[in-house]
């Protein structure tokens, strides 16, 4: 429970919080100081080995040097008793490696390649002889079974790298050519945006949002090496339970190399695109297309200290003057003069001029009540649009709406910095440190102005980016048994999106009817279904758009700090590693929107159905049945119409804005930012040993621990979502399941919600930190040798590695959710609006005005801009805690005592006061870490003709999932405690009928209905006789379009209007259109088998081809920067099915071939 509204947290408790801190510190220390390291980093690898004698016998004592001539880096080790040796934190390149002892011919293998994060089995059999003779050791493709782990993933070095068709030019593409791969990013069944990049051993990955995306571009150019792990990683990886890719960048050596390139694409061989082939005028030609990449890198080693000291520079720019087609849907030439056009049962188009047309409701009704028609204020916004060219579009019907396409300039500008120095301290330790700049601005075409017409649509929106990286480092060997790798790393993007806001275009438009003692109010029609030309509901565009998808401006200064010790003990059989890595994580995120709902910019969304009202059968031509067959719609089209007659008429949903409070509740100046300033920490630990029980046996197990902070704010602007009567926090999973125990038991369980800032609250993080996030893995690996026989033609001598492994990972918790969601709540931010304001809102009202009509007739008692006068304009509410935004009936109200039935005994339906939000954003304070539980099993065989295959299975297992939970799901399991009838079952019956086009009033009653809805709600009567003869029939006709289009919502939301005007308890809160609450409820399974097949280079041909069969299930898995909701919170596992990015077969292969002349070949 809460605490008392206005207590503080305490003295004892902050000198509690210090003590917790200063303990912290004190275990990091402790852990960090004695530790010793894992063997292979996410920026070395390893290379290990047995030396034998002629007669297999171990030999104990020879001394193995592993020598890079690029670098002058000279390491050596003595065999142990074993026999065996290991190299370890080896920096990737080529080596030569030396084993002498004393009776044997040394043995020497040359340019034996290391890659990134990446193990090597490389025995020695010696050959009786003087020391001073050598044998040259050829390695064979067996030297790359992976004998260590149970890591699933391949290699491409930086030879191939810049060969590769990458359309991007960027490392990062090359991950989808991956075993377990899907093309979205997603690996082996984890979520798109929980794989982890890391550049020369620091975390690079995007901690915004994940994805594919990172916080430095990662240039092919400059890339030495690129490694992908997809299962099973090794115990150093902790956070992020998909893809682990380890990416080292290029580094001077000894000799000066460097080059210079230019990419050069262009569309002297394109076709026009189909779509523009259709039109007419400046919209079909094709636009010109001339990306540039440029750039150059040069490395050797600095004058004066060749042997010690080595540069590389690189500079990579792009200039890319590209044009993007548009499609916005404007109105056509009869809409513009309102009327309109829909297609009756026989096929015949009919025309309704709303001003005038008499063919609604039973079919000789005025489809106007106020005969008003357009409104005058939508006709000159209409006047501002361009006529449209594409009937055919997609999202119109060529009636009504017809598209308008058009090739708009959105160029891409981008230059990209980085210098790296490697210095040789001595012949065991090295330093370097890389400094990385990138800056990029990119005009978008998603803000568009197209006013001009045709060939003169304009982008007003702006992307600027600028990211920045900063690495030191130091490693080596403190004794020839123990490694050490020490880093620090810097990484900063500021990212930022520049847009035209809507307050601007509103007074740059100017719109009779739109200026108000608060500015010019911009016009969104069709607003509650998205971006017209985009989102499949959208209705129509505005002459410079204004939906909140597309005009919201953000940006971001995202830092992390990064501290890692990784250090090595090799000791006897036993490779022993541990590890500490922390990162500090500072955030400022400034926006002026919260997803849905306005700007920081009055906005007035005008539509129907899909928001707070929605037009009645009286407004529209009657449904076509058996009988009606002319002058009327098709079922399919009652939504559309309700829609377009509300944006013709100019009736309002809402006007709102964005209103910001400071940490002390005192509000700011509209336009002003959200802003949240937040820090948080993310240390892990981990051990891992590498237990060789045979030479052809190793045992690998460790556990990974650590945890996250949940953010802290600068200034507390952080809030729980509480029950308004108890304080009690609300929990996703507790607060559904009493939703839905209570539906099916017969009862309503619907408390009020308020919100709890954080700093009158008894916690002091808005997520409770889950401290049991250890993460064991265990993996065993064997490389058995035979000789003859069917198990030496199965199995080899050493050709062949048998793995398996199980490993628990935690997925990450991006900043989008722990700090910007979190951000998004009532409490400091509140999209304050009107909602379905009456004509009289402002005065008396245009023509007609019936603001006693109410609800049941929006059409005759809504607001019309450019009708009724000024535009009613949000007040801002006063704060109290814990707040909670009135809804339902206002204060100050009278039931109706007129005896006129459907009125007496109810308030007034203008008494009703609903979504003083409309999109509620919270966190789950109890909420876990989602975790994976992954198992495979692999087979590696080396074959002729330098190749090497790999079958195996990968499995995964995840629970407690991310869901976006949405708190204010209609109870559609409900019962009825009198029938026993549920909604569900008279819904279906409902739907059915009027879809097979039945008439409303013929609809039987169905007892739900009748006994959910007030009775006295239903009694309308008119000239003395009932209206409804049913609550079924009532609400079935107020209903129709809603029973059709099965939104539930909405029909819930008209039973709840009614229930509230009666003083009855609704079924659903309506504190916001949409209740959402991140929970971690969700769950996943994924299983696969792939086949890799991998050659590498000889006789110029490489290549790697990888095919994979799976299938992935969850429950409708969603991003954590996804804002959608689940369709079912009440039973979750009715989505469970194939995940959004399940593809059975996926297959993809890479290869390269040196054409066989040229300097060196012929």
């Amino acid at each position: 429970m809460g605490a008392t509204p206005g207590s503080q947290r305490t003295k004892t408790e902050e000198v509690c919080m210090v003590k917790r801190r200063l303990l912290l510190l004190g275990v990091t220390v402790l852990l960090v100081l004695p530790t010793v390291a894992q063997a292979q980093t996410a920026s070395t690898g390893t290379i290990l080995g047995v030396v034998r004698d002629p007669t297999d016998a171990v030999v104990a004592g020879a001394e193995i040097t592993l020598e890079s001539a690029a670098i002058n880096v000279t390491l050596k080790q003595k065999s142990n008793d074993a026999g065996q040796y290991v190299f370890v934190n080896v920096v990737p390149g080529l080596y030569s490696i030396t084993v002498v002892m004393q009776g044997f011919r040394r043995a020497k293998v040359d340019n034996f390649k290391v890659e990134v994060a990446k193990s090597y089995t490389l025995d020695f059999k010696l050959e009786l002889g003087e020391v001073s003779e050598v044998v040259q050791v050829e390695s064979t493709p067996a030297v790359e079974l992976q004998t260590v782990n149970a890591t699933v993933g391949t290699t491409v070095s930086g030879v191939l790298l810049p060969r590769m068709p990458a359309l991007t030019r960027l490392a990062n593409e090359l991950m989808t050519l991956q075993p377990a791969v899907e093309r979205t990013g997603a690996v082996a069944g984890a979520r798109q945006d929980q794989s982890t990049f890391t550049l020369d051993g620091i975390d690079v990955s995007n901690q915004v949002v994940g994805g594919t995306g990172t916080s430095i571009p990662l240039p092919i150019d400059g890339v030495e090496e690129f490694r992908m792990g997809v299962a099973n990683p090794d115990s150093s990886f902790g956070r992020g339970a998909g893809g682990q890719l380890s990416i080292i960048s290029k580094a001077g050596t000894s000799e000066y190399h460097g080059l210079a390139f230019w990419y050069h694409q262009n569309d002297n061989l394109n076709a026009n695109t189909w779509t523009r082939n259709r039109l007419t005028g400046a919209a079909s030609r094709k636009p010109e297309l001339k990306d540039n990449r440029f750039g150059f890198n040069f490395g050797g080693p600095i004058p004066l200290l060749e042997e010690k000291t080595f540069f590389f520079a690189h500079y990579e720019g792009r200039r890319f003057p590209q044009a993007a087609q548009i499609l916005r849907i404007v109105p056509s030439t009869l809409l513009r003069q309102g009327i309109l056009q829909f297609r009756d049962a026989s096929g015949t188009v009919q025309q309704y001029n709303l001003a005038t047309s008499t063919r609604c409701g039973t079919g000789s009704q005025a489809c106007d009540p106020r005969g008003v028609g357009i409104s005058p204020t939508i006709a000159a916004m209409w006047a501002r649009l361009p006529a449209g060219n594409d009937p055919s579009a997609p999202f119109t019907d060529g009636l009504n709406t017809v598209g308008f396409r058009d090739t708009i300039s959105n160029p891409l500008n981008n230059d990209y910095y980085n210098f790296r120095l490697d210095h040789r301290l001595t012949s065991n330790w090295r330093v370097e440190g890389a400094f990385r700049y990138f800056r990029q601005l990119s005009t978008g075409a998603g803000l568009l102005d197209i006013t001009g017409g045709e060939g003169k649509t304009i982008s007003r929106e702006t992307f600027p980016n600028r990211q920045n990286m900063a690495v030191a480092a130091v490693n080596g060997q403190f004794t020839p048994n123990i490694f050490a790798d020490f880093r620090f790393g810097w990484v900063r993007t500021r990212t930022a999106t520049q847009r035209f806001r809507p307050n601007d275009t509103a007074a740059l438009l100017a719109l009779p009817g739109t200026n108000t003692p608060d500015g010019f109010i911009a016009l969104d029609v069709g607003a509650r279904g998205g971006q017209a030309g985009v989102a499949a509901n959208g209705l129509l565009s505005e002459p410079i758009d204004v939906d909140t998808q597309v005009a919201r401006m953000q940006a971001t200064d995202q830092r992390v700090f990064q501290w890692n010790a990784d250090l090595t003990w090799v000791k006897g059989a036993h490779t022993l590693r541990f590890g500490t890595h922390i990162r500090y994580l500072p955030m400022l995120h400034l926006r002026d929107d919260k997803v849905l709902g306005s700007l920081g910019a009055l906005v007035a969304q005008i539509d129907s159905d899909l928001g707070a009202y929605s037009l009645p059968a009286a407004n529209r031509p009657p449904t076509c049945s058996a009988t009606i067959t002319t002058f009327c719609l098709t079922a399919a089209d009652t939504q559309r119409w309700n829609r377009l007659y509300a944006g013709t008429t100019g009736l309002i949903d809402n006007i709102s804005v964005l209103a910001v409070w400071d940490g002390e509740f005192n509000p700011l100046p509209f336009g002003t930012q959200l802003e949240s300033d937040t820090k948080s920490i993310a240390p892990e630990f981990y051990f891992e040993d590498s237990w060789r029980l045979t030479p052809s046996l190793i045992l690998s197990y460790g556990l990974n621990w650590g945890w996250q902070a949940s953010p802290s704010e600068r200034l507390n602007r952080q809030s729980f979502q509480v029950d308004a009567t108890t304080l009690d926090i609300i929990s996703a999973e507790a607060y559904l399941r009493q939703r839905r125990n209570a539906a099916l038991n017969r009862s309503i369980f619907n408390p009020n919600f308020a919100f709890l800032p954080i700093a009158f609250s008894d916690r002091n993080k808005i997520i409770k930190t889950d401290w049991n996030n250890l993460a064991p893995s265990v993996a065993i690996a064997w490389s058995p040798s035979f000789k003859d026989g069917v198990l030496g033609k199965l199995f080899g001598q050493r050709k062949t590695a048998i793995r398996g492994g199980f490993r628990l990972l935690y997925d990450r918790f991006n900043t989008v959710q722990t700090v910007i969601v979190p951000a998004l709540g009532i409490a400091f931010a509140q999209t304050i609006n009107i909602t379905t304001p009456l004509c009289n809102s402002t005065g008396a009202g245009g023509p007609g005005c019936a603001p006693g009509a109410g609800t049941t007739d929006p059409a005759a008692s809504l607001f019309r801009v450019g009708v009724d006068g000024t535009i009613p304009r949000p007040a801002v509410p006063a704060r109290s805690v814990p707040v909670s935004p009135s809804w339902g009936i206002r204060a100050g109200c009278a039931v109706d005592t007129s005896g006129i039935p459907g009125r007496n005994g109810l308030f007034p339906s203008t008494c009703l006061s609903l979504f003083p939000e409309i999109l509620s954003f919270q966190m789950d304070p109890d909420m876990e870490v989602p975790r994976n539980y992954m198992v495979d099993f692999t087979w590696q065989r080396e074959l002729p003709h330098d190749m090497l295959i790999e079958v195996g299975f990968i499995g995964r297992y995840a629970r407690n999932l991310m869901q976006s939970m949405n708190l204010g799901q209609a109870p559609y399991l409900h019962i009825d405690p009198a029938s026993g009838q549920s909604f569900a079952q008279a819904f279906d019956v409902v739907a059915l009928a009027l879809r097979a086009g039945t008439a409303a009033a013929s609809i039987p009653a169905q007892p739900w209905f009748e006994n959910n809805i007030p009775t006295a709600a239903c009694a309308l009567t008119i000239g003395g006789v009932p209206t409804f003869v049913s609550c079924t029939r009532f609400i079935a006709t107020t209903q129709q379009s809603n029973f059709i289009a099965g939104n539930v919502s909405s029909i819930f939301l008209g039973v709840d209007q009614q229930r509230l005007r009666a003083n009855l308890v609704p079924f659903v809160n309506y504190i916001s259109q949409t209740q959402f609450l991140r929970a971690s409820v969700g769950r996943s399974n994924y299983n696969g088998v792939f086949v890799s097949l991998n050659k590498r280079m000889s006789r110029g041909l490489t290549f790697t081809v990888n095919y994979t069969i799976s299938r992935s299930l969850d429950q409708i898995g969603a991003i954590q920067n996804a804002a959608s909701v689940m369709p079912n919170n009440l039973d979750l596992d009715a989505e469970y099915g194939p995940s959004g990015f399940d593809n059975t077969h996926l297959f993809n292969a890479r290869y390269l071939y040196e054409l066989p002349f040229g300097r060196g070949r012929w």
